[in-house]
């Protein structure tokens, strides 16, 4: 930055370093398209079907390449690219997708190997930020996955599920990170995925308990073309949903969360707690675009993240809020919820550093 800081400013908190005791541990991190401006001369080894206004298939969103993108990669498109490995058992995958335009109630399909193993369901649109300028677009959504895998190959396919040409709705993706792991003895995840379909029923709705729900008997609402537990008309003032779920032998949780925050939300947080103890409280963000709910703007979603040290077999998962008003006017809804059990026998990880993550530190919390 140029300027001081009464114009422009970052500011940081809730910083985590996670140490490992053993440098074997991770044997590889492969790294693709993760550069601010990259070429056509940087896609390599990649394939592609159905791309739209070639030969490129590369588009600009702002100051950000992106493979595919806006007039790029859309109805009946697939990117697919075959990675060479070190011998590894499991795999931590990261890629930064990009939701641009009209994306109304569909998907991308992520497979590894010509197997689907994640469908990702389109997130809130906030703003214009790119492609068409009559549309809003999600813009950046951070996905990541650990599984098993011990290939010496890797394929990577992503195929969008959209029904429109490119200059309608479209996805573009960047910064791909294959995180390899070694040593099936130390390192082995255990993943539970719920209310992860895009259109959720009733019927999936297992195991929660509910307290201060409104407009029952469903807990559902549905916004930005996807069904939530909880959102608008169901879950504010005084309101609480919790589940059990049982684990296998572990000793680390990846937690994975889908908010989203609806209508006035001023200075409130949703509060996530974990076998009794408060996780992490989020403040809501800040409105942007009315885009359900009641005439009032939205934040939209939060993709929330969290590892943690965990080693009972089971682990009681408990939502609640300090909104001060009814669900019609400020609520919070959750959906897509994975949780990831990491087993350590060998103890190679050690339990995550956590530094300036209460919701309130003060001065005396900047130690060091």
């Amino acid at each position: 930055m140029n300027e001081l800081p009464d114009n422009e400013a970052y500011g940081f908190r809730n910083i985590r370093i996670t140490t490992f005791s053993d440098q074997k541990e991770v044997s590889s991190v492969i790294s693709d398209l993760t550069s601010e401006s990259f070429t056509d001369a940087d896609v390599t080894g990649w394939n592609f079907f159905g791309l739209y206004n070639g030969p490129s298939p590369l588009s600009t969103c702002g100051s950000v390449t992106l493979l595919g993108g806006y007039n790029k990669f859309a109805q009946g498109s697939s990117a697919q690219k075959l990675y060479t490995l070190p011998p590894h058992d499991s795999i931590l995958l990261q890629i930064d997708i990009w939701e641009l335009d009209t994306i109304d109630a569909e998907s991308i399909t992520i497979f590894v190997d010509g197997v689907a193993i994640d469908t990702i369901a389109k997130h809130t649109p906030i703003s214009s930020l790119c492609g068409n300028p009559s549309a809003l677009d999600h813009g950046l959504f951070p996905y990541a996955k650990f599984f098993s895998h011990s290939a010496s190959t890797f394929s990577l396919k992503l195929n969008p599920n959209l029904d429109s040409p490119p200059y309608d709705e479209s996805y573009g993706f960047r910064n791909i990170r294959i995180t390899t792991f070694f040593d099936i003895k130390a390192l082995t995840y255990y993943d539970i995925s719920d209310l992860a379909t895009p259109l959720i029923s009733d019927n999936e709705v297992t195991g929660w308990t509910f307290t201060g729900f409104y407009n029952s008997p469903s807990y559902l609402s549905s916004c930005w073309g996807v069904s939530m537990l909880g959102g608008y008309n169901k879950f504010g003032k005084n309101s609480v949903a919790q589940k059990v779920y049982t684990l296998p032998p572990h000793h680390y949780v990846f937690l994975q969360i889908d908010i989203y925050e609806i209508d006035t939300l001023d200075n409130e947080y949703l509060y996530i707690y974990v076998d009794g103890n408060l996780l992490q409280g989020i403040l809501n963000m800040g409105s942007s675009v009315n885009s359900c709910g009641n005439f009032y703007n939205d934040a939209g979603l939060f993709p929330f993240r969290k590892y943690f040290y965990h080693t009972n077999t089971t682990l009681t998962l408990k939502i609640s809020t300090n909104v001060d008003e009814t669900p019609d006017t400020e609520s919070f809804g959750f959906r897509n919820i994975r949780i990831t059990a990491i087993a350590d026998p060998n103890q190679q990880v050690s339990k995550p550093i956590n530094d300036l993550d209460s919701l309130t530190f003060t001065d005396a919390n900047l130690q060091g």
